[in-house]
Parts: structure tokens; C-alpha cells; sequence
């Protein structure tokens, strides 16, 4: 499981790259892949359909308009929080 911040490709690169020079470890892998999988697990996702699982293609088509991006704008206003105050700003 990847969080992608741009192109997904170039950063699965990054990652595959990390993993052949040693910085990531096998280790390392095998820990994350238990964590992602315990989770699933924990939320029943391997007992549920796929449909379930994934939206409509008509449901992701609203993803990107205008309206979308108001409410996402709208949800970040409301629940952004200052974890720590590092710049000084409090």
C-alpha cells in the first residue's frame, strides 16, 4: 500500500529503488505488508464483496469537479490541527 504524493509510477520507483540499495529492508516489508493486512483483516474487507469494496465508476466520476474540491476545501478548513508548534506561532 502506497500513499502517492505525484506520479504514481515515479514514486513506486523511489520505493523500488530504496528497497534495492538496502534502505528499505526486507524486513521492513514484511512488517509493513502484516500491519496493512492485520488492518484489513481487523476491518473484514476479505469478508465483503467487491462491489462493497469498490465505488461505481459513475460514484468516482464526481471526483475532481468543482464540487467535489468545495467540499474537500470545506472538510480541510474545519479539521486541520497544529500537532506541534515548531514555527512559534501559538
Amino acid at each position: 500500500m502506497f500513499l502517492f504524493l505525484g506520479n504514481p509510477a515515479e514514486d513506486f520507483g523511489y520505493m523500488l529503488d530504496g528497497y534495492k540499495s538496502g534502505v528499505i529492508t526486507e524486513q521492513r516489508l514484511h512488517d509493513a505488508l502484516r500491519r496493512i493486512l492485520r488492518l484489513k483483516a481487523s476491518l473484514g474487507l476479505h469478508r465483503k464483496p467487491v462491489p462493497e469494496l469498490v465505488p461505481a465508476a459513475e460514484a468516482l466520476a464526481v471526483i475532481g469537479t468543482d464540487a467535489h474540491r468545495a467540499i474537500a476545501a470545506e472538510i480541510a478548513d474545519k479539521t486541520v490541527s497544529l500537532i506541534k508548534d515548531t514555527a512559534n506561532n501559538l
